[in-house]
């Protein structure tokens, strides 16, 4: 059984939400910028893929 795109991208921004959004205490985009970079380069360096 195969998820669609969507579904990987789904998680992905829920897991980015939970962790970097959540508490929504940014100031202005650069503020958001940053962690949300951040949060990208964290998990393409850990990600696997599903089994």
């Amino acid at each position: 059984m195969h998820a669609s795109w969507l579904d990987q991208i789904e998680i992905y921004f829920s897991i980015l939400q939970r962790t970097v959004l959540t508490p929504n205490d940014l100031t202005d985009l650069d503020a958001l910028t940053e962690p949300v970079l951040a949060f990208h380069d964290r998990y393409n360096a850990t990600a696997k893929p599903f089994t």
